[in-house]
């Protein structure tokens, strides 16, 4: 799912980011959280330049403060798992069994939200 835009200089795609702790993950422990510890699930939003290649502009989730402290070291798919992005005008939107929800395609400000 992934969103590209040559006239907005836009590329955006649904990710989940697992971060190895390298002291943890040792021959020693027996490798015990081998494929990391989560980290994010959301959009990753990049701008695209010639010049200066790409550069992340920021990233969106649907996920709030306490599902992550929920989340510990795994991912639970609860329904918030980003899964779409799209570009209506100005307005940048994502996607997920939970809802919908929009922003500014400018500074990637939260507009609004619509929960199914």
């Amino acid at each position: 799912a992934l969103l590209f835009s040559k006239e907005k200089n836009l590329l955006a795609f649904p990710i989940t980011v697992m971060e190895l702790d390298e002291k943890r993950n040792t021959p020693e422990n027996n490798y015990p959280l081998e494929y990391g510890v989560f980290n994010f699930q959301g959009g990753y939003v990049y701008n695209l330049d010639p010049q200066k290649g790409f550069t992340l502009k920021g990233r969106i989730t649907h996920l709030s403060e306490s599902d992550y402290m929920k989340a510990g070291n795994w991912y639970a798919q609860d329904g918030k798992h980003v899964e779409r992005l799209l570009y209506i005008g100005d307005r940048l939107y994502t996607i997920s069994a939970w809802g919908i929800k929009a922003h500014n395609l400018n500074d990637l400000r939260e507009i609004g939200s619509l929960r199914y």
